[in-house]
């Protein structure tokens, strides 16, 4: 399995003393305002990184270093199934809840897997939707899932997915997992 890749997009990141420490540029400040609000946001759900410190001034983020693999390359190596119902459950939570990730349709880099256990990171393009739209994490996934060819996309599973952006509940969620995971 490959580890994963110390570079940020809109950060730089290095590792020290087992923490990573994220800073953001100036011009990218709204960026580190909301990987900072949701990481702290979602702390209570144990699915993203424990976050030590967050120093507005510096804009930097000091976090838990997920030393890990991306999930990318773990579908890759093996289909374990336990691991995508995790997945799809953190998505079904943050659906509910109303929160957009936007990496969804790529998680390659945004899912880290440690110790059998999904975290997903970077949050910084990451918003609320309104209570009448779908935040589609996912739906997404599942695209992403049939990508990866670890899953077949028929007629059943459409209307599972069409179901489940009317109305995101329970009920057309676990509809999606029975037919997922037959």
């Amino acid at each position: 399995m490959k580890r994963i890749k110390l570079k940020g997009k809109h950060s730089k990141i290095e590792v020290k003393d087992g923490l990573l420490i994220k800073r953001f540029d100036k011009r990218l400040a709204y960026n580190f305002w909301k990987e900072a609000y949701f990481l702290s946001l979602l702390q209570p759900y144990k699915f993203v990184p424990k976050v030590y410190s967050i120093n507005p001034k510096l804009l930097k983020i000091e976090m838990e270093f997920l030393d890990g693999c991306y999930i990318s390359d773990l579908l890759i190596e093996n289909t374990n199934r336990k691991i995508v119902k995790n997945c799809l459950e953190i998505c079904y939570l943050l659906d509910r809840i109303g929160i957009r990730k936007e990496e969804m349709t790529h998680p390659d880099r945004h899912i880290i897997i440690l110790e059998s256990k999904p975290y997903f990171i970077d949050f910084e393009r990451t918003h609320f939707v309104a209570l009448s739209k779908n935040p589609g994490n996912l739906t997404q996934f599942v695209n992403y899932l049939a990508r990866m060819k670890m899953i077949s996309i028929d007629e059943r599973l459409i209307q599972a997915l069409k179901a489940y952006k009317q109305k995101i509940n329970e009920e057309n969620f676990k509809n999606l997992l029975r037919i997922l995971f037959r």
